[in-house]
């Protein structure tokens, strides 16, 4: 709802001071939006009303503001009095489209002016929140990915994700919708971003964020009242790590290969130890060894993530075989481990 009020005690002087254009409250598609213009006059003064779009005339009221309500497919105009000199004017739209973006004006004539001077302005903006508009997400122990999508949104649209008093920006992609029996004006948005977990406020495991899709009309913090918000309540993943081709025993002086993978959604890296010793991370995530008697047979494969959350690891027990010859010359397998 968008009022202009102006007390037109010298209306030709006065008025002229106030001609420029007033950018008003965007106004959401298939709702519908008033606009209200008041003055203040002697009775005995003339004035003509109009309200026009682009300068085309919406509706005509004449002969002392004494008109009756009029009433159409698209507007809903009413004139009226509050007092004995106060006067006031609304347009009700009764349901925005995209076209009724433009400029919106109450004009006026008085008895001493020979042309139409302006009550109030509107530059009206018109946004569509669309027809579908949803977000997912998936995340591990230090970051989250969250995707989001809005289909049949206008204008182009950015996104922003919010977590207690901080924002992110996201990036967005606007592609021209072609859905069945759009204008070809509508957009569908998709926004992207990855956010590290450390810079959230947490409750435990879990995160509450909203991503706000809003509409970009002037490219500032302003833009974000019209936006469509969807909340998430993030549950952090943990690594699920597991051994792939790692045998449980070998005999002494086999080569032996062992691979630690993280299968969670976006996996962390991993490292390997022996005690507290760092096996060589040039294989990533796979350790080469002999088997000897002296072998130590316990590996830890551990996550190696940057943030600072409990690591997740899984130990590697081998089963060294160790074979010897005896005085009878025959040989025999035996454990040593």
């Amino acid at each position: 709802m968008f009022i202009n009020t102006y007390i037109l005690t010298n209306m030709v002087i006065s008025m002229r001071s106030f001609r420029v254009s007033f950018c008003c409250p965007a106004a959401q598609e298939g709702t519908s939006y008033t606009m209200y213009g008041t003055w203040t006059l002697d009775e005995k003064d003339s004035l003509d009303v109009s309200w026009r779009k682009n300068n085309i005339p919406v509706e005509f009221c004449e002969s002392h503001i004494r008109c009756p309500k009029n009433k159409n497919v698209k507007y809903y105009i009413i004139h009226d009095r509050h007092s004995q000199t106060s006067y006031i004017s609304k347009m009700k739209i009764l349901n925005v489209s995209l076209e009724d973006e433009g400029l919106h004006v109450l004009k006026y004539v008085g008895m001493n002016s020979p042309l139409y001077l302006d009550i109030m302005r509107c530059l009206l903006k018109v946004y569509a929140k669309g027809y579908h508009s949803t977000c997912s997400y998936s995340s591990n122990t230090a970051r989250v990915y969250i995707a989001c999508i809005a289909k049949g949104v206008y204008p182009s649209s950015s996104c922003v994700i919010i977590n207690e008093n901080q924002a992110f920006n996201g990036h967005t992609r606007n592609d021209m919708s072609t859905a069945t029996g759009n204008t070809g004006k509508y957009f569908n948005t998709m926004c992207n971003i990855i956010l590290e977990l450390s810079n959230l406020t947490a409750n435990k495991d879990v995160y509450n964020v909203t991503v706000n899709l809003y509409p970009n009309f002037t490219n500032t913090d302003e833009d974000h009242q019209y936006g469509t918000r969807i909340n998430l309540q993030i549950h952090k993943e943990r690594p699920k790590l597991i051994l792939e081709n790692c045998p449980s025993e070998v005999y002494e002086g086999s080569e032996v290969t062992c691979v630690c993978k993280d299968v969670s959604a976006h996996p962390e890296p991993v490292v390997w130890y022996s005690g507290s010793s760092i096996v060589s991370i040039e294989t990533k995530n796979k350790i080469n060894f002999t088997a000897t008697s002296k072998t130590k047979v316990n590996y830890t494969c551990q996550t190696n993530t940057l943030a600072d959350f409990p690591v997740v690891n899984i130990v590697y027990t081998l089963k060294i075989l160790a074979l010897f010859t005896p005085m009878n010359g025959q040989k025999v397998d035996a454990s040593c481990s």
